[in-house]
């Protein structure tokens, strides 16, 4: 659910936006509404929601101040979060490239065209939302295991993982072949960069767990050493 701060200095046409999103736009708490600048900049300041739909022509050029208060503190949770329509156009103002907005509508404009922008961003930070989650519970699985995320391998594993969960309908037996060109791709690196740091990070885990500990979470008797293809292929099973 994503809490949305409507900012509009007039009382009946914000109550028709708040009604219209809550009705058509159900992934979206309307989480407070502010009718002039200081009301928005104390909530954008204290409360943190997560989209700003705001009127740039408020009466005392309010919206303005409150772009400027983000811009200026670089509150980044709102890159890309706020939603703004005006009489008139943003271009050539300081605004235009803002990396804060998401979207411009150009008044008048019809209420459901905003109501499906915001229907967008809540598509996309779901998608987000679910990636940030299943790399957490990588990320705590290798932490059972001990390894250390100060090392690039260590860190190019998550990636390794993730790859092979997101293609779940694909048969990659081969990481060399099947997932290190695509961890190489992102990281910028060479894909047998990837194999080496994974293979070094993989070897000080082994070195640095407790015996016990490696023999529960493979199933292995004391006297074998997981492989990394093991490591992989288990924690991915614990997902």
């Amino acid at each position: 659910m994503i809490n949305l701060l409507v900012v509009e200095d007039n009382a009946e046409y914000c109550k028709n936006i708040v009604n219209y999103i809550s009705q058509y736009v159900p992934d979206v708490r309307v989480y407070s509404m502010a009718f002039s600048c200081e009301e928005a900049i104390n909530i954008i300041d204290t409360e943190i929601p997560d989209l700003i739909l705001m009127d740039l022509n408020m009466d005392d050029l309010g919206a303005y101040n409150i772009l400027n208060f983000i811009n200026e503190n670089e509150l980044t949770k709102y890159v890309d979060s706020l939603i703004v329509f005006s009489n008139s156009s943003i271009t050539n103002s300081k605004f235009e490239n803002s990396r804060y907005i998401n979207s411009y509508f150009k008044k008048p404009i019809e209420l459901k065209f905003i109501a499906s922008q915001i229907s967008k961003i809540c598509k996309e930070r779901e998608i987000i939302n679910a990636e940030i989650f299943i790399r957490n519970k990588i990320v705590r699985e290798l932490e059972v295991l001990n390894y250390n995320f100060s090392y690039h391998g260590s860190q190019y594993l998550v990636e390794a993982i993730y790859v092979l969960y997101t293609n779940k309908d694909k048969f990659y037996d081969n990481l060399s072949r099947d997932v290190y060109p695509a961890v190489a791709e992102k990281f910028n690196k060479n894909a047998n960069t990837i194999k080496c740091d994974i293979s070094q990070a993989t070897k000080m885990m082994i070195y640095d767990c407790n015996e016990d500990i490696i023999t529960s979470y493979f199933n292995l008797s004391r006297f074998i050493k997981p492989t990394v293809k093991q490591v992989v292929f288990t924690v991915l099973n614990k997902l």
